[in-house]
């Protein structure tokens, strides 16, 4: 069991913000958990590496449990190399160590403002994104929370995603990997190279889409809740 004083850190996606986690927030609300967003540097100035360092240097010496989703995936391993922090466990959310998919290096090389605000329907984004074509406003929500991202670290981020590669020292740091039963973003492959770094990974199958933490908070936080029972 984590120590009665672990602290969760919520690490965000691609936007960087912390924004999108108001779902998952509102539902943790009612946990006695102690919750802190950390919102990422601008990564022109670093690499996830970089992220990690800053972050540890930050919060020296506490106990915590990562909750690292999607882009943050290889952020929460660089923390776990570090001395810093006391790491109890690691919640990937649909998360990626290595380049998640062919379509990652290709976005890398689109305009920003195409990944930004794609040029199809909302309906068709919340399919894509969130496994649920109805969830329009969840759309909107993420289209908010990049729209206060610069161009420039939106490129640098879609750029260390193409470029990332499989890690090769291990991690024996407890995890949990919360994989979506309808994520276009990142294959199953890119979960398994995860679990092939971190040897106690179990992996728990959530509904819903890439962006999990949003669409179904509600099971998030139930595993979460598990974690500090643990």
């Amino acid at each position: 069991m984590p120590a009665p004083d672990t602290k969760l850190l919520l690490l965000p996606g691609l936007d960087g913000t912390g924004r999108l986690f108001q779902p998952l927030l509102d539902v943790l609300a009612t946990l006695p958990i102690a919750t802190e967003v950390i919102a990422l540097s601008d990564p022109v100035e670093g690499s996830p590496g970089v992220q990690a360092a800053n972050i540890a240097g930050k919060l020296a010496g506490e106990n915590v449990v990562l909750f690292a989703e999607s882009y943050s995936g290889a952020i929460a391993y660089e923390l776990c190399q570090l001395p810093q922090l006391n790491i109890r466990h690691v919640i990937f959310s649909a998360s990626f160590l290595s380049r998640p998919t062919v379509t990652a290096w290709l976005a890398s090389h689109f305009p920003v403002g195409l990944v930004r605000d794609p040029p199809v329907s909302e309906r068709l984004l919340a399919s894509w994104l969130f496994g649920d074509s109805d969830r329009t406003d969840l759309v909107r929500m993420a289209k908010s929370a990049l729209a206060t991202v610069s161009d420039a670290a939106l490129s640098a981020r879609l750029g260390h995603i193409a470029a990332m590669r499989l890690p090769s020292r291990g991690v024996n740091i407890p995890s949990t990997y919360i994989r979506p039963t309808r994520d276009f973003l990142v294959g199953a492959g890119a979960m398994r190279r995860v679990g092939e770094i971190y040897s106690a990974m179990n992996v728990v199958e959530v509904t819903g889409g890439h962006f999990i933490a949003q669409f179904n908070p509600q099971a998030c936080a139930r595993i979460i809740s598990h974690v500090f029972a643990l």
